[in-house]
């Protein structure tokens, strides 16, 4: 007798018996046989099959949009035999399938569930730019604000890896807090894998070896993306001058990283505080100055707005550092501004007139010729003997208010002189 032949119960008790590709392969030979056997089939994928298959089997139905197979997949405990069951929506993030995502969201899968790095598949998808799968889990109503094991939260992520248009996306979702605070981390790979990585393998953004208490400003700043920089810093829910856990605002960062366009970006904004944190403490220009970014120095200068003569906990000015280190062009720029001071002592009683002779020679040069030149302005600049009797004569004369009742002092070979 034909298998067709045989009564249902028959073939379901004989289906009870098969592998799932066995009875795939008799699902597909008859129409009857598909909608007979579509369930026992279900049942051998939840149950029978290894966790490899189990988890293709659920992944493709999702991928291809069948909903209705996900959906009894799910109701008949899958889950039990699927690999990363508690991350399956992360996975899905991963594969780049919109289709995917979507599926099982619409089937009930956890949009909140995290990796081992503790980022929920929004924070994935911020991670690796993915803007349309952003879009999806934004509109299903996650958390935009969810934070990883190193307090990072999507817009962190995505500013860290330059993502203009996904950084966009998360500024428009309703409740994002664009000022969030990222958690103290060791170092930057304590913060798990990410597609900004090779970004941080330049010396001087690998060298920042903490995250304290840093905003997603604090986050584009570090990777030289300038394009995100200047996107948060033109939205009006931005703090500028939001300070870290050493009391150091973004500006800090910027002076230090050095690159010109967010700087310019930085100084252009009108609520920035140019010279932030505690007056007794090293101010941005210090931060320049020591790490030898002239860039940085010239563009803090140019604004006029920034105390010169500043000192670090230490006593020390940006002068200070200048000269110990031989920053000969630096302590060049810093000496043509009018208020700098040379004699301001730090907490060894040391300034940078009485250390001239401890300095590199091109720097001792400079400040040679400039202490020089100092003197010879000062010089040409003092009025003569003369010229001050004169004064004097003439404020008194003035105090006394009568110019007519009084006789012209006899000054003698002071009036040639003086004409």
């Amino acid at each position: 007798m034909s298998f067709l032949n045989l009564p249902n119960e028959l073939i379901l008790k004989t289906a009870n018996d098969l592998n799932p590709s066995d009875l795939c392969s008799l699902l597909k030979s008859s129409h009857r046989l598909a909608a007979l056997l579509y369930f026992p089939l279900i049942d051998s994928v939840c149950r029978k099959c290894p966790k490899i298959y189990a988890t293709k089997a659920l992944y493709l139905a999702a991928r291809g949009r069948n909903k209705q197979v996900v959906q009894d997949l799910l109701d008949r405990g899958i889950l039990e035999n699927v690999q990363n069951r508690d991350t399956l929506l992360n996975y899905a993030v991963g594969r780049r399938s919109e289709a995917m995502v979507q599926t099982l969201l619409e089937c009930g899968v956890s949009a909140e569930t995290r990796d081992r790095y503790g980022r929920t598949p929004l924070t994935n998808a911020a991670d690796r730019g993915y803007e349309e799968i952003a879009q999806i889990l934004i509109d299903h109503g996650v958390d935009v604000n969810s934070r990883d094991n190193s307090g990072c939260t999507p817009l962190h992520i995505a500013a860290l890896g330059g993502h203009e248009e996904m950084a966009r996306m998360l500024l428009q979702a309703r409740g994002i807090d664009i000022n969030a605070r990222d958690k103290f981390s060791e170092a930057p790979s304590k913060a798990g894998p990410c597609i900004a990585w090779p970004l941080l393998q330049s010396s001087r953004v690998l060298n920042l070896r903490g995250t304290f208490g840093w905003t997603p400003l604090f986050s584009a700043i570090r990777t030289n993306s300038a394009s995100v920089v200047r996107l948060l810093l033109d939205d009006d829910r931005i703090d500028p001058n939001a300070l870290d856990e050493r009391s150091r605002g973004p500006i800090y960062l910027a002076a230090r990283i050095g690159n010109e366009e967010i700087l310019k970006c930085f100084l252009a904004h009108k609520k920035l505080d140019i010279d932030p944190g505690p007056p007794d403490n090293a101010g941005p220009l210090h931060i320049a100055v020591a790490k030898g970014i002239i860039v940085s120095v010239r563009l803090l200068l140019g604004t006029g707005r920034i105390n010169i003569n500043r000192k670090s906990s230490r006593g020390k000015t940006p002068l200070h550092h200048a000269t110990k280190n031989g920053y000969h062009e630096i302590v060049q720029l810093l000496l043509a501004q009018k208020d700098v001071n040379i004699d301001i002592a730090d907490y060894k009683g040391r300034s940078v007139r009485s250390s001239i002779s401890t300095y590199p020679p091109k720097v001792c040069e400079i400040l040679t010729e400039y202490v020089s030149s100092s003197h010879r302005n000062a010089a040409e600049s003092a009025p003569l003997p003369e010229q001050r009797n004169l004064e004097a004569v003439t404020d008194r004369l003035v105090v006394d208010g009568d110019t007519n009742s009084v006789k012209e002092p006899e000054l003698g070979g002071m009036t040639q002189t003086i004409q």
